[in-house]
């Protein structure tokens, strides 16, 4: 037997005053009697007690001494044989993925996660430390280790689920790393076990999910699984759309649809376009089936975008079990961009194949000049080939072939039989085109600046480039259309309209739809950088912005922005702070597809289970049980020689 407190012993010299207060006799009061001829018989019979002869009955003085010693012991705080002094030290890891919102468990799957670790937190030892982790992208510490429950209660209070994954086996490295040197740590995982972390078979070494520093430490881990049984869910697990790049008009929508479930279902999917039904996509799917569907749709406007699951139903029917426990991925967002005509100015000496394709663009209005004009048009794109003006006009500009230098490139001659041997893959100018096997003639030997570069020869030639000028946008094709073969190439027009999209900043618009746990890379223009631009979430709070741009990516006319990891599904607004409500850019978030949607756990599980009733260590200390002992015998000493009743 130990204590934690040996000075608090100190309080049993309190016996000593109770033994002599016990024995203390009280003083007799003197009252007149008309005669004493009664009070000798009583005399007789009843002698007075001693001092001395009191104490033939000590029940009562045993049971003031035993309620001192019991309080003692409690403030001592006694530790019994085999109880180990040091605390113990809890992590607990809260799974607030997608699929903890499933309402098979009422209210929900993450409510009784909640209450889980409420009943955990209960049960522990006053002396025993805890601490909270929350998973997301990255996983987050809820509450740092402490022994304040207070603190852990109010900051499981707070938390809320999120729409995305949760990446359980970072959330467990972080707690691994909470426990630190503590010899004595738990890590309790607290899932719905939809998440594959502890699947791997187990074998000698530590796991692949397991750190080898906690292998070592062996630290203790065990799950609590809410649910931890198949529940049925039908949900929209990707919903895409994308201009489509041979019909200006047109735009191509993928649709995706599981059924995580054990029984065959229908249903409808309804698309809607700025709140008008644009179609309604009937459904029949097999258990465990996913239904895909792409449609090609015209619509020059813009805008957003809505797919939502109605008229959910078994087929056959008639069963009353519900076959959709998760309404969060019911419905799905995207951003269609708008299409708009653009001028486009060619200053060219004769070039037909030049003129013919940018004549077929889509969504363009077409100028040809052979000369060079003597005031540039507004709100055009400049198409120079050969020609090269000093300076260069003031307007987004595309130079082929040119024959003179400028302030951003040198000329030192021309290459007759140039060799491509690098390429870029940047997406916005070099989306759906490869330049491999390209033969090149005569092209000018010129040099520009190194980061611009997309495509250069075996001798750091530019071939392509975009040129950082600021506040236009410049490119630069250095190809001769009448020697190579690049003009006959299937490359070439799509080479030349998406540099028009990139010019005319259509290029950088933001994804029909990003994913939950994301995070995302948003252009906004550069034209002033004091401007300060504000990311409203689909709950109306702000998320901040990192600005990410280069120093050379500065100049291209726009900057770039970062934000997330994006929590919540549903869709964000961008706009400058001092713009109108009205003046701003949609961007749509989705539920983490198929990964969140099956509500179904992972059979092969190497984590042991708890129930959320199984106390933590020691669920009372020893001093509890002394103070509720010794109420009861202040409750017994009490009624049997305190209490006063009269008859």
């Amino acid at each position: 037997m130990s204590f934690a407190s040996p000075a608090a012993l100190f309080w049993l010299l309190l016996g000593i005053p109770i033994i002599g207060l016990y024995l203390l006799q009280r003083s007799v009061r003197r009252v007149p009697v008309p005669t004493l001829l009664f009070w000798t018989s009583v005399r007789n019979h009843h002698p007075l007690a001693t001092r001395w002869q009191r104490l033939r009955r000590p029940v009562s003085l045993l049971v003031q001494l035993l309620l001192l010693t019991m309080m003692v012991l409690a403030l001592a705080d006694v530790r019994l044989p085999g109880q180990d002094s040091v605390p113990r030290r809890l992590i607990v890891v809260l799974d607030r993925s997608a699929s903890m919102q499933a309402t098979d468990i009422a209210p929900s799957r993450f409510e009784a996660a909640r209450e889980a670790i409420r009943d955990v937190l209960a049960d522990r030892h006053p002396d025993d430390e805890a601490a909270l982790v929350v998973t997301g992208t990255p996983p987050v510490i809820a509450a740092p280790v402490s022994r304040h429950p207070h603190l852990l209660r109010k900051a499981l209070k707070e938390i809320r689920p999120q729409d995305g994954p949760a990446d359980l086996a970072a959330a467990v490295d972080l707690a691994t790393r909470l426990c630190g040197d503590h010899t004595r740590s738990e890590i309790l995982v607290v899932t719905d076990g939809c998440d594959p972390w502890n699947a791997a078979p187990p074998h000698n070494g530590p796991s692949n999910n397991e750190p080898a520093d906690r292998s070592s430490r062996r630290i203790a881990v065990s799950q609590i699984l809410i649910a931890g049984h198949s529940s049925p869910n039908i949900g929209l697990t990707r919903f895409h759309t994308r201009r489509s790049l041979t019909d200006p008009a047109s735009y191509d929508l993928l649709l995706c649809c599981t059924n995580a479930s054990s029984r065959t279902v229908t249903c409808d999917v309804v698309v809607r376009q700025n709140q008008h039904i644009t179609d309604v996509v009937p459904l029949r799917m097999a258990p465990g089936a996913t239904e895909t569907r792409s449609l090609r749709r015209a619509s020059v406007d813009g805008g957003l975008l809505t797919a939502h699951l109605t008229n959910l139903q078994s087929d056959p029917p008639g069963r009353p079990e519900p076959i959709d426990c998760l309404a969060l991925d019911n419905t799905a967002w995207s951003v269609l961009p708008e299409r708009q005509i653009r001028d486009v100015l060619l200053v060219t000496p004769g070039s037909l194949f030049l003129t013919e394709v940018l004549r077929a663009a889509p969504l363009t209005r077409l100028t040809v000049r052979n000369t060079l004009p003597d005031q540039w048009p507004q709100d055009s794109i400049v198409v120079l080939h050969r020609l090269v003006p000093d300076p260069l006009p003031e307007r987004p500009v595309l130079i082929i072939d040119p024959e003179a230098p400028s302030d951003f490139w040198d000329i030192r001659g021309r290459i007759p039989d140039p060799v491509l041997t690098s390429s870029r893959r940047y997406p916005p100018l070099m989306a759906g085109v490869t330049l491999d096997n390209v033969v090149l003639k005569n092209i000018a030997d010129l040099r520009c600046p190194d980061g611009s570069v997309l495509v250069s020869t075996a001798d750091q030639i530019p071939v392509y480039a975009d040129i950082p000028r600021f506040p236009h946008r410049c490119l630069l094709l250095n190809v001769n259309l009448e020697a190579g073969d690049l003009a006959f190439r299937t490359a070439f027009p799509i080479l030349i309209s998406s540099a028009l999209d990139h010019l005319s900043g259509r290029s950088d618009v933001y994804p029909g739809a990003a994913v939950a746990g994301d995070t995302i890379t948003l252009p906004v223009p550069a034209e002033d950088d004091s401007v300060e631009w504000l990311l409203i979430g689909p709950d109306g709070r702000t998320i901040p912005l990192a600005n990410v741009t280069a120093p050379d990516r500065q100049k291209n006319g726009f900057r770039l922005l970062q934000a997330g990891p994006l929590s919540a599904a549903g869709i964000y607004r961008l706009r400058p702070r001092a713009a109108a409500v009205g003046d701003e850019r949609f961007i749509a978030v989705n539920p983490n597809g198929e990964r969140e949607s099956d509500l179904r756990p992972w059979n092969r599980q190497i984590i042991p289970n708890r129930s959320a009733a199984e106390p933590f260590g020691r669920s009372r200390p020893v001093w509890f049980w002394l103070v509720a002992c010794a109420a009861l015998v202040l409750t017994v000493d009490w009624a049997l020689y305190q209490r006063r009743s009269l008859d």
